[in-house]
């Protein structure tokens, strides 16, 4: 953990204690015995230190301050140590451990901008769903799939109850996400629309991840067809209705083939998918666009609404 190079504030330690179902002030890891004097205690010897962050005086009043200690952000030297930051973030956030895989093909610094977006998001949304003892935790798309999110049920006296297994959040992304118009005509009249949703390019290789952890955050088809959470059952609901609003304008614009408000809002063929989908293609652009459409922003809002941590 001294490696990691972070700071904690006293929420995160607290919500450490929840997620592990210890108090992690006073058992701060696994037992000890003192090889000089052979006493067993039940923590391990690292100690928290407290850290003040004090706010520089502001010089140029029209940049914000900034705390001179930055507090969440994280750096890595090699891919190995990206995924024992990984395994901690997973362990602290979720409760379960994970087996890391991560693909040859993502340098140092990319697996270092991924990891910031993935702890940030973890950060900043409450986890709807539930997880196995271990899971496999991937960053490598495999096939003609990008990234998954893999649960299983299992029958119990309550009825089925749904854990997720795995979680990949690959390693490649749609082009699509930055290349060409949402909806168009080409020089034959023909129409084309976009496979994906539209970010900002300085985005491009957290697309997969973030669409991915949509699913994620709301559990998903679980909660949507399994789920008695009142929280859950009224996101979706408010989710059908904003599907059914895109959806009507979507035909009513065809029909008056406005490619011009159609550029506007149309949200990719994915995310007609199903339910789920449209819910991860809209809230990935609405997390990676500086200036998200009208359903993206529609989306992520209610996301926010349902989810986020107070």
């Amino acid at each position: 953990m001294l490696e990691l190079n972070r700071t904690y504030t006293r929420q995160d330690i607290d919500n450490i204690s929840e997620r592990v179902d210890r108090d992690v002030w006073k058992y701060r890891g696994g037992w000890y015995t003192n090889p000089e004097t052979h006493v067993t205690t039940p923590y391990c010897r690292h100690e928290w230190v407290q850290q003040i962050a004090i706010k520089r005086p502001a010089v140029d009043t029209t940049q914000p301050e900034e705390p001179l200690i930055q507090v969440g952000t994280v750096t890595i030297k090699t891919i190995a140590e990206g995924k024992e930051l990984a395994k901690q973030i997973i362990e602290e956030t979720f409760g379960t451990k994970a087996k890391i895989e991560v693909s040859s093909k993502i340098s140092k610094e990319s697996f270092e901008k991924r990891l910031n977006q993935f702890k940030n998001l973890t950060e900043e949304y409450q986890v709807g769903n539930e997880f196995e003892g271990e899971i496999k935790f991937m960053f490598e798309s495999k096939g003609n799939t990008y990234g998954r999110v893999v649960q299983y049920g299992k029958q119990t006296i309550q009825g089925t109850k749904f854990k997720i297994r795995e979680i990949n959040l690959g390693h490649e992304n749609s082009p699509d996400t930055i290349k060409g118009d949402r909806y168009s005509i080409d020089e034959f009249g023909r129409v084309r629309e976009s496979w994906s949703p539209k970010i900002d390019a300085e985005n491009y290789e957290l697309g997969t991840l973030t669409h991915e952890f949509a699913h994620v955050i709301t559990n998903s088809k679980v909660s949507r067809l399994y789920s008695n959470d009142a929280n859950q059952k009224a996101f979706w609901n408010n989710l059908k209705q904003v599907r059914a609003e895109y959806n009507k304008d979507l035909t009513t614009l065809r029909q008056k083939n406005d490619i011009e408000e159609l550029n506007k809002v149309f949200l990719g063929q994915y995310s007609a998918t199903n339910i789920d989908e449209f819910l991860a293609e809209g809230f990935t652009e609405y997390k990676l666009n500086s200036n998200p459409s009208k359903y993206a922003k529609k989306i992520g809002e209610l996301v926010d609404t349902h989810f986020k941590k107070k």
